[in-house]
């Protein structure tokens, strides 16, 4: 009976421990995948932050095309590619500060992190702002596919930079979707 009783307390001090951590004891796949993203998510910022962009490379997912695609592209030259606009970017003054507060958070089951971005860009002023980082399980475990602002509208040539994208479209600007195509303006008679 006495065995008992201690095996019945040892499992109570148990749950009360996992429920202390906030995640309600469990120790399932996707603790473990949102623990990697969280730690693949730091080391790629501050990479950044301290201008080793080689080493922020490896935490990209890198692609061509969609996420759903091979990346259609040789590593060798995908971080090439990636570090050239990351450091000409940093050169012309548009950088990460700092970051803060990675988390990671799942929206209808797709882990999704955010983050505080402090950046400048062109050597402007700073300013601090919120974004979303999306993730891509490769073979080689979880990596950074996209980092974006909460508010889509004000994406920075940093922002996009930092992205897994190494298409020629990936190396400006975000741009209208939509080109703007107006007929030309005859000239007038005079």
């Amino acid at each position: 009976m006495r065995r008992w009783i201690v095996l019945i307390g040892l499992f109570i001090v148990l749950l009360l421990a996992g429920c202390e951590r906030g995640d309600g004891g469990r120790s399932d796949p996707a603790r473990g995948a949102e623990v990697a993203m969280k730690q693949t998510a730091e080391s790629f910022f501050e990479a950044v932050v301290r201008g080793y962009f080689d080493t922020a490379f490896e935490h990209v997912a890198y692609r061509v095309g969609t996420p759903d695609e091979a990346p259609g592209i040789e590593y060798a030259e995908a971080k090439r590619l990636w570090t050239e606009r990351i450091g000409k970017l940093h050169g012309e003054g548009t950088r990460l500060l700092a970051y803060e507060q990675v988390a990671i958070r799942s929206e209808r089951e797709i882990p999704q992190g955010v983050v505080k971005l402090r950046l400048t860009e062109r050597g402007g002023a700073e300013r601090t702002e919120e974004a979303s980082i999306h993730f891509h399980q490769t073979d080689k475990g979880w990596k950074v596919l996209k980092v974006y602002p909460k508010d889509q509208t004000k994406q920075s040539e940093l922002e996009l930079a930092m992205g897994g994208h190494v298409g020629v479209k990936a190396a400006v600007a975000v741009k209208p979707s939509v080109p703007e195509t107006r007929p030309p303006i005859p000239e007038a008679d005079t």
